[in-house]
């Protein structure tokens, strides 16, 4: 190989890992204030205001949901009792502690570390309700779910693979190529610059992190809403 042609195709390689990485570390900051929406677009919110307490955490999911039911307190009157069972998993009935019940609003915690499999794969930290009447036995319930701790968690780990681990090997392992490598006198060592590229073993992971929360974000925006229409058959 000509040395220019190896020069070329290191800076070509070169160029695309700076831009994968940068792109892993812009979406790695913004874990935490990605909403997914049906269409598998994402959008961004701000905290709502909590009506509980002054203590707001980042909705990341919000939506509604009208049942079936006699009253707003007895749609909360059944939800609180599905909580306090697990979810519908009487198995895992202690992952869910219920907190402030009000006759029409419910807010319900998880006790679980963030990213320990949970009943029917509902991952939030807090989920709050409030159930409105909207005509005769015609109940609306509003749902907001918070994954504060998990999307905490996963920045953390993401943004730990791309600065402590990620950047090293990039800097590092680049350098030695283009020394040790590139500049060989040697024609047939110059063709190891393509070994360059098992440099982006060390950017995917990122990603894997990401789709990993986004999965959980629309795995509990999907169960929620059977979760509250299977209320109307309690």
């Amino acid at each position: 190989m000509e040395i220019q042609f190896a020069e070329i195709m290191f800076f070509v390689i070169f160029a695309i890992a700076v831009i994968i990485w940068g792109i892993s570390l812009r979406m790695a900051s913004r874990i935490g204030k990605q909403t997914v929406d049906d269409d598998d677009s994402t959008n961004w919110q701000e905290p709502k205001t909590n009506p509980f307490d002054s203590e707001t955490p980042s909705w990341n999911v919000r939506g509604t949901e009208t049942i079936d039911c006699q009253s707003a307190a007895d749609a909360i009157q059944k939800l609180a009792k599905k909580a306090a069972e697990g979810m519908g998993n009487a198995n895992v009935a202690n992952q869910y502690r219920i907190e402030k019940p009000a006759q029409n609003k419910l807010r319900v915690s998880s006790t679980t570390p963030a990213g320990i499999n949970k009943a029917m794969m509902l991952y939030f930290d807090e989920a709050e309700f409030e159930a409105n009447a909207r005509g005769s036995q015609n109940i609306e319930i509003e749902y907001r779910l918070s994954f504060d701790r998990l999307a905490k968690k996963t920045r953390r780990i993401s943004l730990w693979i791309i600065l402590a681990l990620g950047l090293p090997v990039m800097l590092f392992g680049f350098t030695a190529i283009w020394f040790f490598v590139v500049q060989n006198e040697n024609p047939a060592i110059r063709w190891q610059v393509f070994q360059s590229l098992q440099i982006c073993h060390v950017l995917w992971p990122p990603f894997l992190f990401l789709g990993l929360y986004k999965a959980a974000i629309r795995n509990a925006k999907n169960t929620v809403p059977n979760l509250l229409r299977s209320l109307a058959f309690q």
